[in-house]
């Protein structure tokens, strides 16, 4: 799969802030938590 450095961003910058909402819309990446 292919994941621009953007979508990467706008995903860590989510889930930073506490929103793990699942946005499937916008790929696969989006629906991932964020590993502890």
């Amino acid at each position: 799969p292919v994941v621009t450095s953007n979508q990467a961003s706008a995903w860590n910058c989510l889930r930073l802030c506490g929103d793990d909402t699942p946005r499937s819309e916008f790929g696969r990446l989006m629906t991932k938590p964020l590993a502890e």
